[in-house]
């Protein structure tokens, strides 16, 4: 069908009436997409006013420049300056710019007649009796009609309106239904109540947006002539000019990035300029040259928009391509990268090797969502998911416990990425080390053991105090990975309580069990006994201990039962002992002592025997032989082997005149002092030594405390003048 449609150009406040073209439509019926419900872009009636991704509401600011660029700015007019089709006031007694009402999803539909029913929506359309009319009542304008209907979001849009029988109908020169969460586009070389077949609401400047400082969406402006053609996202042309230097309807204009907004402005300019900036404008309609639309509002500031506006000339703008944000010539949708930033990140940890992330989409053409991680806010960030669109939740796993992780996410599409969301963090807890076991390993060491269940700990915290309920103190640290400590700090007879806990930087883990243990008193050693009379036995030891409460003497008659305890030292370091209880003279004994504490005691010391008789040697002869029965040698002979004997030796004589008496104490023969006082004190061992070797030569004057140990030889000799040797002990 041929649809004939005058042509009309549109000037709220001139009324200037053009006969144009007639042209050619098809009968078809308005498209609607299914709504998105992301509350994205500019909003009107408490609905969004088209998706993110519409044409209306993404920036052109990289787009390149049409090659007709110039000729457009000049057959629109490069000295012209912009003017606000819009104000507050009136002119000729009606508001100043095209009005629009919201009404609610109840409103009740009535008849609509359209002269261009072909190209026109059918009613019913929920226009209320008292809709604003674009220029008043009176005007013999455009007289648009906008209504935008809440909870379905719909917006119906008429021209030359006019109410019948007090607004129970309407007749209309053409209607345009169009669903404010839809991209879609009316029928090709369909008009609206539009000249270009586009929407007339999303270009309009409202003073709300322009108040708070943000336009984001492109305006409506008008220009003279136009070009009998369109250009996406226009769906009709009104013209019958051919000329290439005439914009076609839809081209898109955007104030020069050269152009510096001056800072001394009124808000509502410098909104309106930044949004023609970065947005841009549509020529939407025949009228005016420069003329940009917006609705009527007592908020506008009249004189500082018209003079303000009157500053930036035609010059200033370019025409932009915008064909390759077409992704269907059908559709308004952009191909642009997601319009939405996601928002609200949020991190929560679910386990410690798992944290769940959730966000808000504000996107409407993300193909989905990339998740990326970093140990650090500023650190290198790696991609570690994505999830398809529509999606608003993550979870990250395979996470090491005890490490902070920060997040951020982005929406996708094949034509770019949003920008990032904010930062989300959160640690994962620690996973305690458990099986925590305390062993001593003799009197000075405490061997420690535990199951490493960390996977990111820079190592263990060991703690240690005197009681379970103690105050634990740090004792020292291991690398990661580590499941031991040795503890070689502690006291011998002690008990000792532990606990371990991982760390890193992010913090520490719980505490683990704790272990116990007790260190043994230490040994004593080098228990050594002798006869000082028959009926008296001297003991002496090493005290290895650092906490004894005393020592226990024990004495056996044969060194492997009937052990008996025979006395005990008071109060720690002591390590000696008499033992005068008892005895019979010429009797073997054998002694062990064992460290004490209320605790525990230790171990006890190796064996040690003694004979109590004591063989009185004297020397007379300058070769050590002596005259008596009781010489060394007859000593050594009545010795049983391992004991040892107490010998008392006295030696008086003088050195023949001339003799010349050397210190030999032959080869393995070593001299340390062990007992006595009151002069030189000497062991001399034997150990080693072949049988038969003879010649112990002593040239020490007043000797006490001899031991002689384990020395073959029975000859002792002995030089200088008053020497005596007493206090001898005599191992065989």
């Amino acid at each position: 069908m041929i649809s004939l449609k005058p042509v009309l150009a549109r000037s709220a406040r001139y009324g200037l009436l053009i006969l144009s073209l007639l042209l050619i439509g098809l009968l078809a019926t308005c498209s609607n997409a299914t709504p998105t419900g992301k509350a994205q872009g500019p909003v009107a009636a408490g609905c969004q006013i088209f998706p993110a991704d519409n044409i209306w509401n993404v920036p052109v600011t990289n787009l390149p420049v049409d090659p007709n660029s110039n000729a457009y700015i000049n057959s629109i007019g490069a000295n012209t300056g912009l003017h606000p089709d819009f104000g507050s006031g009136t002119w000729q007694g009606a508001p100043i710019g095209i009005p629009y009402i919201g009404v609610p999803q109840n409103q009740p539909g009535v008849p609509v007649s359209f002269t261009y029913a072909s190209e026109s929506d059918p009613g019913p359309y929920p226009i209320p009796a008292n809709a604003p009319i674009e220029g008043g009542s009176g005007s013999s304008g455009d007289r648009h009609v906008i209504v935008v209907q809440q909870g379905s979001c719909s917006l119906y849009e008429t021209w030359s309106s006019y109410p019948q029988n007090g607004g129970t109908s309407w007749q209309d020169g053409s209607g345009a239904l169009f669903n404010l969460n839809s991209n879609a586009l009316r029928p090709a070389n369909w008009t609206s109540a539009d000249a270009a077949g586009l929407p007339i609401l999303p270009g309009l400047a409202r003073y709300s947006e322009a108040q708070a400082g943000n336009i984001n969406h492109a305006l409506r402006f008008t220009v003279v002539r136009t070009r009998n053609t369109y250009v996406w996202p226009a769906r009709h042309q009104a013209s019958s000019y051919t000329s290439l230097s005439y914009p076609p309807m839809g081209q898109r204009f955007r104030l020069k990035a050269g152009y510096v907004i001056p800072a001394n402005f009124s808000p509502q300019t410098k909104a309106i300029l930044q949004a023609l900036k970065t947005y841009g404008m549509i020529v939407a309609d025949n009228g005016s040259n420069w003329y940009i639309s917006g609705e009527p509002n007592s908020g506008w500031d009249d004189n500082a928009l018209v003079n303000e506006l009157a500053t930036i000339k035609g010059l200033n703008f370019e025409a932009v391509d915008s064909s390759s944000l077409m992704i269907n010539p059908d559709s308004a949708q952009a191909a642009v990268a997601p319009t939405g930033t996601p928002s609200g990140l949020a991190a929560s940890v679910y386990s410690a090797s798992q944290i769940n992330l959730s966000w808000v989409d504000n996107s409407v053409n993300e193909s989905g969502f990339y998740i990326e991680r970093s140990t650090s806010p500023s650190g290198s960030f790696s991609q570690v998911g994505s999830v398809p669109a529509n999606t608003t939740t993550f979870s990250s796993s395979g996470l090491a416990d005890g490490t902070i992780y920060y997040y951020r996410v982005r929406a996708y599409n094949s034509y770019g990425t949003s920008p990032y969301s904010g930062l989300a963090s959160q640690t994962t807890p620690f996973i305690a080390p458990t099986g925590l076991t305390a062993s001593a390993v003799g009197p000075r060491q405490v061997n420690l053991s535990w199951n490493d269940n960390s996977s990111g700990e820079d190592g263990y915290y060991i703690e240690r105090a005197a009681t379970s309920n103690g105050t634990f103190t740090l004792i020292g640290t291991t690398g990661s990975n580590a499941t031991g400590y040795q503890d070689q700090t502690v006291l011998d007879g002690s008990d000792y309580y532990y606990r371990v806990r991982a760390f890193n930087s992010s913090g520490n883990s719980a505490y683990s069990n704790q272990g116990h243990a007790q260190t043994p008193l230490a040994q004593p050693t080098g228990l050594l006994v002798w006869a000082t009379a028959a009926n008296q036995v001297n003991l002496q030891w090493t005290d290895n201990s650092r906490s004894e409460e005393g020592y226990i003497v024990e004495r056996s008659p044969d060194g492997v039962s009937s052990w008996n305890q025979v006395g005990t030292t008071t109060g720690p370091d002591i390590t000696t002992f008499t033992d005068n209880v008892g005895l019979n003279a010429d009797t073997g004994y054998f002694y062990r002592v064992k460290a004490h504490k209320t605790t525990g005691d230790s171990p006890y010391s190796a064996n040690s025997s003694v004979v109590t008789t004591v063989w009185q040697v004297s020397v007379s002869q300058e070769d050590g032989l002596g005259t008596t029965a009781n010489t060394l040698s007859n000593a050594l002979a009545g010795a049983v082997s391992g004991q040892t004997i107490m010998v008392e030796v006295d030696v008086q004589f003088n050195l023949q005149s001339g003799m010349n008496w050397t210190y030999n104490l032959r080869q393995g023969v070593n001299l340390v002092g062990n007992c006595g006082s009151g002069g030189p004190t000497v062991t001399i061992d034997g150990s080693g030594l072949p049988d038969g070797t003879n010649g112990l030569v002593l040239n020490h004057n007043n000797i006490i405390g001899l031991t002689i140990s384990h020395f073959p030889g029975q000859q002792l000799k002995t030089a200088g003048t008053d020497n005596f040797v007493r206090c001898t002990r005599l191992v065989k």
